[in-house]
């Protein structure tokens, strides 16, 4: 198990997660409904979020990702950075 802490909808979460938890599925496990599993390869969209306002596609990568980031956006450890996602 693995802690994700990150800002979700402007809301502080705090979680254990398998490290192998897609974005997609902590999302809609924290009532984000609206982030779908279209296509299941990340070519349609319908997965999208705003990571920190910027679109990424939560279907294309694990939570653990987003665990104390670095600046850069993409990678686990660093800077201890809680990253702000939005779905709606």
């Amino acid at each position: 198990m693995a802690e994700l802490k990150l800002v979700l909808n402007g809301k502080t979460v705090l979680e254990e997660i398998a490290p192998d938890m897609l974005l997609l599925d902590f999302v809609r496990s924290q009532g984000c409904y609206s982030v779908k599993r279209g296509c299941e390869t990340a070519n349609c969209g319908l997965c999208t979020v705003l990571v920190d306002g910027t679109p990424m596609l939560s279907y294309a990568c694990d939570a653990c990702e987003w665990k104390n980031g670095d600046d850069d956006g993409r990678h686990a450890g660093g800077s201890g950075r809680v990253w702000g996602i939005s779905c709606k």
